[in-house]
C-alpha cells in the first residue's frame, strides 16, 4: 500500500505494510512529552495520543521523509 502525503508543495508516497483506519485526533489529547517509543528516535515522534483505549503514535512526517532507509515499528 502507498500512502500519499503532501508537505508544503511536494507530494510523497510512503510504502506501508498496512493502514487500519484514518482518525481525526484533537490537539488536546496529544502528549508531546515523549522519549523514544518502540525503538524510534525521539525526533521521529510528534507525540502520542490515547483514543478509544488505544495508543496512537504520531510520527513527524518531515523526519520520516528525510530519513534514510527503512523505518520499522514493532507491533
Amino acid at each position: 500500500r502507498i500512502v500519499v502525503i503532501k508537505i508544503e508543495d511536494h507530494l510523497y508516497g510512503l510504502l506501508v505494510d498496512d493502514v487500519r483506519e484514518i482518525v481525526d485526533i484533537k490537539e488536546e489529547v496529544v502528549d508531546r512529552n515523549v522519549t523514544s517509543v518502540f525503538g524510534l528516535r525521539k525526533n521521529m515522534i510528534e507525540g502520542i495520543a490515547k483514543l478509544n483505549n488505544k495508543l496512537i503514535i504520531i510520527l513527524s512526517i518531515k523526519e520520516v521523509v528525510n530519513s534514510k532507509g527503512e523505518i520499522k515499528i514493532a507491533k
